[in-house]
């Protein structure tokens, strides 16, 4: 019974249930998942009970009514009709946790694609931006160490906001994705908040480095006034 086994593990699909799986992996199984549709939709003892199956409850009704002399359905010709109900609730069922789950993972692969994108940011962040501003922070000890720091912070501000422009614009384009996803990606949707707050985090320190060097410049052309 493989086809009835195929149905029975998509039947008994948990709609939370996503694999763990690595990026190179999802493409296989969206395949997979697609052949396994096709092979439980194509069976030829549902598609015949689909085709046929209204049908022959008309004829069992007729037939029943005709020995029993009643209108009314015995149990058993309820239990049948039950029974088809049912099968055309759980296929209906099935069709829909089956498109979720390729929706997850279709999600799931552009979450990917955008973190492995993201990355060049964040490790430019943690290599390079976040230790030159610690460099930043330290004031000089007269104005022309100030005004040199400066126009070194200056240079350092323009590579910054390319980096902060290009994170902005991934970001922009992963707005439309978070709101299409399901519960069950909840974690990623997690990890897009961090990254969102990974930019803001820089931005507001450089920004707040920007204005300290400032102040710190004003002070001293205040007080050799």
């Amino acid at each position: 019974m493989e086809g009835g086994d195929r149905s029975e593990r998509y039947a008994n699909l948990p709609v939370t249930l996503l694999p763990v799986c690595v990026r190179q992996e999802i493409p296989v199984l969206i395949e997979e998942d697609q052949m396994l549709m096709r092979q439980v939709l194509q069976d030829a003892r549902l598609t015949g009970l689909q085709q046929e199956g209204a049908a022959i409850l008309v004829k069992l009704r007729r037939e029943t009514v005709s020995i029993s002399g009643s209108k009314d359905c015995t149990p058993d010709m309820e239990l049948t009709c039950a029974l088809y109900n049912q099968v055309d609730e759980e296929v209906h069922r099935l069709v829909q946790v089956s498109n979720q789950r390729q929706r997850d993972l279709e999600n799931l692969a552009k979450f990917w694609r955008f973190e492995e994108q993201f990355r060049e940011v964040s490790d430019w962040f943690r290599d390079t931006g976040q230790p030159q501003m610690d460099e930043y922070g330290e004031m000089g000890d007269s104005l022309p160490a100030l005004r040199k720091k400066q126009q070194e912070f200056c240079i350092f501000n323009h590579a910054a906001l390319e980096y902060c422009q290009k994170a902005q614009g991934l970001l922009r384009d992963m707005v439309h994705w978070e709101a299409a996803t399901s519960p069950q990606l909840g974690a990623f949707v997690d990890r897009l908040q961090d990254y969102r707050t990974q930019l803001t985090d820089f931005t507001q320190r450089a920004e707040q480095c920007r204005l300290t060097i400032d102040r710190a410049i004003r002070l001293y052309e205040f007080f050799k006034m």
